[in-house]
This record gives C-alpha cells, structure tokens and sequence, in this order.
C-alpha cells in the first residue's frame, strides 16, 4: 500500500518517472545433452568412442535403459538392451515430431526416404533424436526392415534382446544391418543386410 502512494506521489512531481520493473528469476533446466550422454525421456544414450561390435566383442554389454552410439565419418550405429516383452511399451506415434528431425544421415540422390529408426519404437517411444532416426530408404524401411522387426518382436515376447544396427558408408553405396542377440546366451538369433545404391548423402 504504502508503495503505491510513494509511486503516485513521485509520478506527480515527475511526471516521466517510472519505477523499476521486478526481476523474476526464472529456474534453468538442467541441460539434458553432452559430448557423451544424451538424456531422453525413457533413455540415456551414451556416445561410445570404440565401434560397438568391439564392445560387444569383448564381453561387454549395454544396461537397461542405456543405448550405445558410435558414430563417425563412415559409421553410424547404436545397441540396446530390450527386456522381454518390452517392443509395445510405446505405440502412441507423432508424425510432427518425427517430420521435425533433422537428421544426421540421409541420402541426396534420387532415393525417396524415411526418417527410420535403428531400435524400433515400440521400445523407447522417441521420434525426434539424431542417433536414433536417420533418413533412409522408404522401400527398406516400409518392407524388409519392418518384417525383420515383426520376427525380432516375437522374439521379445520370451527372452531378453541385445539389438544392434550399423549404417556404413561406402564411396557407391550405404549398408544398413541388424544383428540381434540373445541377451543371456549372447547367441546371434537375427541377422539382416541391406545395400542402399546412393553415392551422395548427407553425413554430418
């Protein structure tokens, strides 16, 4: 009360005085991404500084929640535990938010593409992350990569995966392969291959 009488009583002696505008602090999020770990909201991604078939190879395997991500000037590729029974924990698709991506791989030639993801979305329910959608193939990515994913799903509904796929480039082509793993046994229990004819992609 007493401020608002100080205001007019000054205003009237200075017409053109005005007080200070209040400051509000306003909380900063915390940042949710580094060189090394991006946070999703169901998963942490974690750039690897080996390819991850070295990894894999030397015993080692990804957590719970825990993707692995390599990527370089020739490679691009990530791994995942999947839990059983997990491949529809997410189904609720956002076609805005995947559209909105801009990816870190996509081929510039005549080649119709996808924004496709390398762990199926069932999984991790995360349409707008560049480790984990890249542009690729509409053909593969609405055929052979969604019938593998469809045998891979019924392999979920009874054991654990460890799921990997790799993008490689090549001065004429890109490869694109899943390679799928019992995660108890560590046992290859799918495998598929793909070659996408395309000598000018975008490779950031």
């Amino acid at each position: 009360m007493f401020g608002k009488i100080y205001v007019s009583i000054r205003k009237w002696f200075q017409p053109y005085w005005n007080p200070k505008p209040k400051v509000t602090k306003v909380k900063q999020k915390k940042k949710q991404e580094s060189n090394s770990t991006t946070t999703e909201q169901n998963v942490k991604i974690l750039r690897s500084k080996h390819r991850l078939e070295r990894l894999w190879n030397g015993g080692k395997t990804p957590s719970v929640g825990k993707y692995w991500f390599f990527h370089d000037v020739a490679h691009h590729e990530v791994g995942a535990y999947l839990p059983k029974d997990t491949a529809f924990t997410f189904t609720e698709r956002n076609d805005k938010e995947r559209s909105e991506l801009k990816p870190l791989i996509y081929p510039r030639m005549n080649v119709a593409f996808d924004r496709t993801h390398l762990i199926p979305f069932g999984y991790h329910g995360i349409e707008n992350n560049s480790a984990l959608v890249i542009g690729w193939s509409s053909s593969h990515n609405r055929n052979e990569l969604r019938n593998f994913e469809i045998e891979m799903n019924k392999e979920n509904k009874t054991r654990d995966l460890v799921w990997f796929t790799h993008v490689t480039r090549k001065p004429e082509f890109g490869i694109w392969t899943y390679k799928v793993y019992d995660a108890n046994t560590r046992k290859l229990i799918g495998e598929l291959t793909l070659k996408l004819k395309c000598g000018d992609w975008t490779w950031k």
